[in-house]
């Protein structure tokens, strides 16, 4: 059984579904639900994942402080003040994903330790203080055609009241 690996996210950037990137190319965004693996992302889930999307109201998020994460603290991050919907959102998500049987990579910081955030990057980063409005998700395919070099947006689902 081949094994396909996604990540759902806030792209901060408009890309359209389709278009490819680079890992190191990842346009600025905030993780909704970590790596997690499947045997695909079939319509079933699909159609489950955007009912959801078709049920959410836009909403904002702040940016808040820096930090350092990852295991040596070497992942430079803008950290996200959570608020009520976007924990909803995550922890919907999961339970549709769970349902599903995926796997989590880094089960420890799904749910209740769930701490949104957008990596600094070189040339684009949040400031503490800048305001994002989530109107969508995006589902980004990290295996397309099982080439673990690509990155490829399979999918972005608005919320109800964007047109």
């Amino acid at each position: 059984m081949t094994t396909q690996r996604y990540v759902i996210i806030k792209l901060l950037k408009r890309l359209q579904d389709g278009d490819e990137f680079l890992p190191e190319n990842y346009p600025l965004h905030i993780t909704i639900v970590p790596s997690f693996q499947l045997e695909r992302m079939d319509d079933t889930l699909l159609g489950k994942i955007k009912q959801l999307c078709s049920n959410l109201k836009t909403f904002s998020l702040t940016a808040g402080e820096d930090e350092f994460f990852g295991p040596n603290r070497e992942v430079h991050v803008t950290t996200m003040i959570m608020n009520d919907e976007l924990q909803e959102l995550h922890t919907s998500l999961v339970s549709i994903l769970s349902d599903a049987h995926a796997i989590f990579d880094e089960p420890q910081y799904i749910l209740e330790n769930y701490r949104a955030h957008a990596t600094v990057q070189e040339a684009v980063r949040l400031n503490k203080g800048d305001s994002v409005v989530f109107d969508d998700i995006t589902i980004i395919d990290k295996l397309p055609n099982g080439s673990p070099t690509k990155r490829k947006l399979l999918k972005t689902l608005n919320f109800s009241d964007v047109k």
